[in-house]
């Protein structure tokens, strides 16, 4: 993580370190990334970045849970502008608002595919493990709800199913990330969410 010099930097200087390393990070695979191009083009001396960070994997790690930092706070910001609606409506709104918000941040999807595609398997493996419990959490409140309202069946057990929900979710963003690589194309995978979440709606429905 980064260290308290970094967060006690100005606004200005802290957010164009951070661009310039969703950029570095978004154009290049992990293993090709280079701290010299963020330094650069953060303009900031070498020798700074190390007051900041550890090393390379450790800015990684801190933009990939900035990342989804935002993401999750944003599905937050949606549930609860939507409050009134059902369970699997509010999931509904939530994946298509994502993608909406994938669409608006592409560079987001070419720092998430790169993500995806780093040979190291480890330290690819602690990054996701965290990824997985924040998205268990936010799903297992969000059935928690459903089942208080009696929408959902109260037999399932809500953490299994929050991780199988966490797992639907996130293969259909790398879906849709991969559709964009191959394709330029987001749109055309909006036809699938009713697919998917029919799936689970009738399989956990009260």
């Amino acid at each position: 993580m980064p260290t308290d010099t970094f967060f006690n930097l100005g606004e200005d200087k802290r957010e164009r370190v951070i661009k310039a390393a969703i950029d570095e990070f978004a154009k290049y695979p992990y293993h090709k990334s280079s701290i010299n191009r963020i330094v650069k083009k953060a303009d900031i001396a070498k020798g700074s970045f190390y007051q900041y960070f550890a090393d390379k994997s450790d800015i990684f790690k801190y933009i990939i849970d900035l990342l989804m930092e935002k993401e999750f706070a944003y599905s937050e910001e949606i549930m609860n502008n939507f409050k009134a609606l059902n369970f699997f409506d509010t999931l509904k709104i939530i994946c298509i608002k994502l993608i909406d918000y994938y669409k608006e941040n592409l560079k987001l999807v070419d720092v998430w595919v790169n993500f995806l595609k780093m040979d190291d398997n480890d330290f690819k493996g602690k990054i996701l493990q965290g990824i997985i419990e924040q998205s268990d959490s936010f799903f297992k409140e969000l059935l928690f709800e459903g089942v208080q309202r009696g929408e959902i069946d109260n037999k399932i057990d809500l953490d299994l199913t929050a991780h199988l929900l966490t797992g639907l979710i996130m293969g259909m963003l790398d879906k849709v990330s991969n559709n964009y690589k191959e394709e330029g194309d987001i749109e055309k995978f909006f036809d699938k969410i009713d697919e998917i979440l029919e799936i689970i709606e009738n399989g956990i429905k009260n």
